[in-house]
């Protein structure tokens, strides 16, 4: 089959017009995410903003125990709509029965650091527990492929964030917590839109998790833990070991950078479901595919880089101020990893689908080793310049080691 005609079979009008849907609303959703935190930043200044993202940063750092892997296990493993609903119950309820244990040593854990106050952790807790709900009921509909409904719920749930910090500006409200409450607040709405258009199968009598074999889910929470460790232990470390006016010009890089990865990652949502029937039913995934969507990958994280190095230097003070000068060298520093990662995702979709999760963990290993040993040894030496350095190394680390894996895979 030539190239021209593999195109056309794959990439067909509707095919086009439903990766365009999707991703759009994930990387409008995301980017009002974006816009939500500058704003935020600008705002409460630094050292508010550093107290603001200290608290998500400690909390999230640990949500990996909600999921225990089942949100990319569940993309991997359902194949049809009765599935699907049934899978996202046993999921939801698993979810609010750990959360049960989680909350409170949460709780009585990260009081002792005494940097946020117990009113506001507890507030940070349940926004990050109810967005993992939310993000169970999104995958489904994904799934589904109902991505109308995934684009109308995810503006509810973002741009009612982003309306909520206008409001309490209006009011004056200095107080990071009400921010974190009024999110919390659109984070539930967004859950219950998504559990109304999901309708899961949640069998309240039945206090059992019998659909989900717990067993297979190691190497996806593994993955997951390993995940959180290198992605949010840079903004805890920073906060801890520089102090909140280091993490408050350090997060809102670390957070644009998040809000251009949803556009490799919802590329990464629409194509991992369909690489993982094509290799449930061939036990391969054809090699021209995993070119071509490997050059995709490749492109977009490009351009995100050139996007970054072309506007930051005028962009991050135009939005921030001036009290943020340093967030902008920090992003210009931090840009080669929108190439890195996008590259990743297209890595981590053949790894996924091909059922070779377990190898994934050995990079993800190493790059959390040096991610967090690089940031004890230079962000008290460096500041947040330290944290630069060593999300950089790690994240070539995971790309290396991705790549060497699927190349492997290729070759057999």
């Amino acid at each position: 089959m030539s190239w021209n005609k593999f195109l056309n079979s794959q990439l067909t009008k509707s095919s086009f017009s439903k990766i365009s849907l999707f991703a759009t609303s994930f990387t409008i959703s995301q980017g009002i995410m974006m816009v939500y935190s500058i704003i935020l930043a600008r705002y409460l200044g630094p050292e508010g903003y550093g107290y603001y993202a200290t608290g998500y940063s400690l909390v999230g750092l640990w949500s990996f125990f909600i999921s225990v892997g089942m949100d990319t296990w569940f993309l991997q493993r359902s194949r049809n709509k009765q599935e699907t609903r049934t899978l996202s119950g046993e999921i939801i309820k698993a979810k609010m029965l750990i959360f049960l244990i989680w909350a409170p040593v949460l709780v009585i854990g990260l009081n002792q650091i005494k940097s946020i106050t117990i009113e506001f952790l507890i507030i940070c807790i349940f926004d990050v527990w109810s967005d993992s709900l939310f993000i169970t009921l999104i995958y489904g509909l994904n799934i589904q492929q109902n991505y109308q409904k995934v684009a109308g719920i995810l503006m509810v749930s973002r741009l009612g964030r982003l309306i909520s910090v206008f409001f309490l500006m209006g009011l004056g409200v200095r107080d990071p917590a009400l921010f974190a409450l009024f999110r919390l607040f659109f984070t539930i709405i967004g859950f219950f839109s998504a559990l109304i258009a999901m309708k899961p199968e949640i069998k309240i009598k039945q206090v059992e998790i019998t659909k989900i074999p717990f067993t297979e889910l190691t190497p996806f929470w593994l993955s997951e833990m390993l995940a959180q460790i290198y992605i949010m232990a840079d903004v805890s470390l920073v906060s801890v070991l520089a102090g909140k006016v280091q993490v408050g010009l350090y997060s809102p890089a670390t957070n644009v950078l998040s809000a251009l990865f949803i556009i490799p990652n919802s590329l990464y949502l629409y194509i991992l479901p369909k690489f993982s029937k094509k290799f449930a039913v061939n036990n391969k995934i054809p090699e021209k595919e995993i070119n071509i969507s490997l050059i995709g990958f490749g492109l977009v994280g490009l351009f995100l880089f050139l996007g970054i190095v072309l506007s930051a230097e005028w962009i991050i003070p135009l939005v921030l101020g001036s009290a943020f000068v340093q967030t902008t060298q920090l992003l210009l520093k931090l840009s080669p990893i929108v190439f890195l990662k996008s590259l990743q995702f297209g890595f981590i979709a053949i790894i996924v689908s091909s059922k070779l999760q377990k190898y994934r963990l050995i990079p993800q290993f190493i790059a959390a080793i040096i991610n967090v040993g690089l940031n004890f040894i230079l962000i008290p030496k460096l500041g947040a310049e330290g944290a630069v350095l060593a999300y950089n190394l790690s994240e070539l680390t995971l790309l290396v080691g991705y790549g060497t894996i699927v190349l492997v895979y290729k070759t057999k």
